[in-house]
């Protein structure tokens, strides 16, 4: 009975022992979980440019701006559209991370949250495609033309047209600053100073002279080698004279190809009728067999010219009488 009351006990006091040891461990395991919520780290600060710009302060937003930054370069949205912050252009930032300290910009640039490794400004600055699938476009070099040798206004038989005083134009001055964009050209019109068009005022597309040519010769002058001439007919829907559609597409055939070349300033609607224009068409190409060395006349038109060219081809053969509308419209416009 000793022996059995001294088991007993022993086996109750380790019993107890072992409930201790579970306690011990159960609250040990609570405690690290404990430790450990209070050692977890806090949310990675967010990278720079991913704060929506229209939800910058107005002290982000002049940091921003003082390091060149503008709606467009900033990545205003990543997630709607898989921008990763300021990936999209770094063109117009033109300071490496070194150049930042020598200008004092350095500050400007932690503050928004930049380091080294984020930034991409300066000479390694290019715009970043891969977001959108497009690989960047390898600059193309300008087409020839440059060196052309423009000639003075010609009527449609060949002669020299003197420049009017009192020059009229396609629409009253009061009514300029309304004209569309791709007449207006401000950006490209002027003299010298690499301005490929010259003022409203002095472009003959935009004056109501009368159907002339502008011609363009190559760069060595009169064409020794090669037959044939182009003729070109600017679009603007027969209301104006489209500048892009008219030189610089005659500067190119003179220049690539050394053929005399032609702008055709054709008539235009509502102040006279597309027979008139017609007539034009057929008196340029005309004159132009007479420049051409035996080769053959091009026609190049562009929206409302090309219209004109592809009509005036359907209508040869026709006699000029068949072609005018019997009591229609544009009927009573003849030259």
């Amino acid at each position: 009975a000793a022996v059995t009351a001294a088991a007993a006990a022993a086996a109750s006091s380790e019993i107890a022992a072992a409930d201790e040891l579970v306690e011990a461990l159960a609250g040990l395991s609570v405690g690290e979980k404990k430790k450990k919520k209070k050692k977890s780290r806090a949310p990675p600060p967010a990278k720079p440019c991913e704060k929506p710009w229209s939800s910058l302060s107005a002290s982000e937003r002049e940091l921003a701006e003082r390091l060149r930054f503008v709606r467009g370069t900033w990545g205003d949205d990543p997630e709607a559209d898989g921008r990763d912050g300021c990936e999209e252009d770094w063109s117009d930032i033109p300071w490496s991370w070194a150049e930042l300290d020598r200008a004092a910009l350095l500050p400007t640039a932690l503050a928004l949250g930049f380091e080294e490794r984020s930034w991409k400004g300066g000479a390694a600055a290019k715009p970043s495609r891969k977001a959108r699938g497009r690989r960047p476009r390898a600059r193309r070099p300008p087409l020839p033309g440059a060196n052309a040798v423009a000639g003075p206004l010609l009527g449609l038989d060949g002669a020299a047209l003197e420049p009017s005083p009192q020059p009229r134009y396609l629409a009253s001055r009061r009514e300029w600053r309304d004209l569309p964009d791709w007449i207006e050209l401000s950006d490209e019109r002027g003299r010298g100073g690499g301005r490929p068009f010259p003022p409203l005022a002095d472009d003959p597309l935009f004056r109501d002279g009368g159907p002339a040519l502008l011609p363009f010769l190559p760069p060595g002058g009169e064409p020794a080698c090669c037959r044939g001439a182009v003729l070109v007919c600017p679009g603007g829907n027969y209301e104006f004279l489209h500048p892009r559609e008219g030189a610089p597409i005659a500067r190119y055939f003179a220049e690539a190809l050394s053929l005399r070349a032609y702008v055709l300033r054709y008539r235009l609607l509502p102040r006279h009728s597309l027979h008139q224009a017609h007539d034009d068409l057929r008196r340029a190409v005309q004159y132009a067999r007479t420049t051409a060395n035996g080769g053959p006349v091009l026609a190049i038109g562009f929206s409302a010219g090309g219209h004109l060219i592809a009509t005036g081809c359907a209508m040869i053969g026709v006699p000029a009488a068949a072609e005018r509308p019997s009591g229609g419209e544009g009927g009573g416009g003849g030259s």
